[in-house]
């Protein structure tokens, strides 16, 4: 299976046997523990990433395993509120994995009084009580659609569940009360809310007046994006509680509600293994197939006066509309020559270059007007001669001119320090807030600067292409997935480490670092695990700091393939967790290669004297310790550095 890209320039490669179905799980429902669970994929689409890892399960049937896909609505661990779902890429992420179908459950509260706790319901309308907060539709810049939206779910595939669906109640063991089995409503309204908070009983009243039957606030804007995706989407409610409405109930008690909650995930569940095998069937026979070609004459604009960006990102989702549609990323690439570059990086090194301490940049003819062609310069010339130094380049952009200073020293690991503002979604590079700049991006400051530094010393596509399945280089092994490449020193074998360090916290930071890395994933350029060994590339990416959360681990952990690594926390490496598919993980060296801690906690001495011999012994014991365990060892917040050093 192919590493998952993160970035619009079409992410992620759909699979070659794809899931044809695919599942959302609302509240209580945020993983099918009772499906085997073959990998999880990170897909980040044009609209960023989706709630949560997407698994990829087994389900046995009669016929035979049949693959489905599923993601958690509001996060694995419920930590996306309604109105910040972001529903664009959870729905693109699985048209773009190949989903045809969708099944999404939710937890609903019933307007109706004969709608009771724990009844399964399948809508057949929605009334839209959103308030515009939610990104609701793929056309939203210069490309207008208007996608058909009068019956809001496929009217084949609900009508294909329902029966189902009332055949795997019937089987279900877990009821609150056997004796009197949960109902299927048919043919009900759903009406969609903006939430958090629910209903004043005022609007619950009126809610009714207007047809409603049961209340969520999540069935939009999933369905209207479904239909734009030409994707075929059906809602399988469950009833938790009643609505507002009534007045002279008991007040349901919370302790209710989470029995009821947890007895309708595990329904779900049980309603999932039960008709999924038959819908996948119906669907490769061509279930649903009518939501195929519904924007065709929706898309309005002419493509000549939509934006190149637009166009390639709305190729993900429709390929067949927009056939043309190239990167504009590559095309701007291809039309500079190759000795030009953008300002940022021609004035770092002449900048460099003037100082006469940047032996790489100060050798570069194209820089110095030198009077070779630049085709005929060798590559991987810039760096030649550069010894190469086992150092870390602690909060690199305190330097003078990031990474340049460091490689241009030999220094083989480089820190970046990143901050997300919820604004722009953008990365920003600083060791604190105080220091926060809109200039300094880590897109800016790393990314940029590392993919010109390997361009140069690397071989065009074309020039690549010509000599590769040729004596000079055929693939031998699985091993040898990627062609020899030239790294930042003379050494192939030296990558450089991008030690990454998450000061904000969350899902949406791990995931904005997986995108901004795009670059130099297209490129073939970072180390990867791919669920057997490591295949080394030019930089090496580990994930740390305070991000780096429970929540994120889970999600790692379970990938069988990535390219980045995380940080372990050296005195606790014993720890373990449970990942997104509910198996237990714990640290090893092909999740994380090196281990920290800051050298307060694993010492008393503050550097306020020379190092005694118990504590230099310790510290011995404690690196040449995890060392043997398999892991690199780091020693941050040392204490005064004159003494520090000369201990070192």
């Amino acid at each position: 299976m192919p590493v998952p890209s993160y970035s619009p320039s079409l992410p992620y490669t759909a699979m070659e046997n794809p899931p044809l179905v695919g599942v959302i799980g609302g509240s209580g429902l945020y993983k099918l523990d009772n499906l085997k669970v073959e990998r999880t994929v990170n897909p980040v689409t044009p609209w960023g990433p989706p709630s949560s890892p997407i698994s990829i399960a087994t389900l046995d049937t009669p016929k035979g395993p049949v693959q489905l896909a599923f993601l958690a609505r509001h996060g694995p661990h419920h930590n996306i509120p309604p109105s910040n779902v972001p529903s664009r890429a959870n729905i693109a992420a699985l048209k773009h994995l190949g989903v045809k179908a969708i099944v999404a459950f939710s937890a609903v509260g019933s307007l109706r009084e004969e709608i009771r706790p724990g009844d399964i319901i399948v809508p057949d309308q929605i009334i839209d009580r959103t308030k515009g907060i939610r990104p609701s539709t793929y056309f939203d810049k210069t490309m207008v659609g208007h996608a058909m939206f009068g019956e809001p779910f496929d009217v084949e595939l609900r009508e294909f569940i329902v029966p189902h669906v009332q055949e795997a109640i019937k089987s279900f063991q877990g009821h609150i009360n056997p004796d009197s089995l949960p109902q299927l409503h048919d043919k009900k309204t759903v009406v969609v809310m903006e939430g958090p908070q629910f209903s004043t009983r005022a609007e619950s009243k009126m809610y009714r007046a207007w047809g409603g039957d049961i209340i969520n606030m999540s069935a939009l804007p999933e369905a209207k994006l479904a239909r734009e995706a030409e994707l075929s989407y059906a809602l399988i409610a469950t009833s938790t509680d009643y609505d507002a409405f009534r007045e002279e109930a008991e007040p349901v008690t919370v302790e209710e509600v989470l029995k009821t909650l947890k007895t309708n995930a595990d329904l779900s569940k049980h309603i999932t293994a039960s008709i999924l095998g038959a819908v996948h069937d119906a669907v490769q026979q061509g279930l649903g197939s009518s939501a195929a070609g519904g924007m065709k004459y929706s898309l309005m604009t002419p493509h000549s006066e939509v934006s190149p960006d637009e166009l390639w990102r709305l190729k993900y989702l429709l390929p067949q509309y927009f056939p043309d549609a190239v990167d504009p990323a590559k095309a701007r690439s291809k039309s500079r020559p190759r000795t030009e570059d953008t300002d940022d990086v021609q004035s770092t090194v002449e900048r460099a270059a003037a100082r006469g301490d940047y032996r790489f940049a100060e050798d570069y003819s194209p820089y110095k007007g030198g009077k070779e062609a630049p085709e005929l310069r060798l590559p991987g010339g810039l760096s030649r001669n550069i010894p190469t130094r086992r150092l870390h380049s602690h909060n690199d952009y305190w330097r003078d001119v990031p990474v340049y200073t460091a490689l241009s020293h030999g220094v083989s690991s480089i820190e970046a320090d990143v901050w997300l503002n919820p604004k722009d979604s953008v990365l920003y590079v600083s060791h604190n807030v105080a220091g926060l700049t809109r200039a300094r991006t880590f897109s800016r400051l790393y990314v940029s600067q590392l993919v010109d530094l390997l361009e140069r010393a690397n071989l065009r596509d074309e020039e690549a292409a010509f000599f590769d399945q040729t004596d000079y280089w055929t693939p031998r092994n699985e091993r040898e997935t990627r062609r020899p490449w030239t790294g930042f020193f003379d050494e192939q074998a030296e990558p450089i480490q991008l030690l990454i360090d998450l000061k904000t916290r969350g899902n949406e930071t791990y995931h904005a670092v997986l995108s901004e890395l795009a670059p130099l994933r297209e490129r073939d350029w970072l180390t990867k695990w791919n669920g057997t060994h490591v295949i080394p590339g030019p930089v090496q990416v580990l994930l740390t700091g305070n991000g780096i959360n429970m929540d994120v681990r889970a999600q790692v952990a379970p990938l069988q393939t990535r390219d980045y690594f995380l940080d372990a926390p050296l005195l606790r490496l014993n720890e373990t967790w449970l990942g997104t598919d509910g198996q237990p993980y714990g640290w090893n060296s092909t999740l994380a290669p090196m281990a920290s801690t800051s050298f307060f906690s694993a010492t008393d001495w503050r550097g306020e004297q020379e190092i005694d011999a118990k504590t230099e012994s310790d510290l011995r014991a404690l690196i040449q310790n995890t060392q043997a365990e398999g892991f690199k060892t780091r020693l941050w917040s040392s204490p005064r550095w004159p003494t520090y050093t000369g201990w070192m």
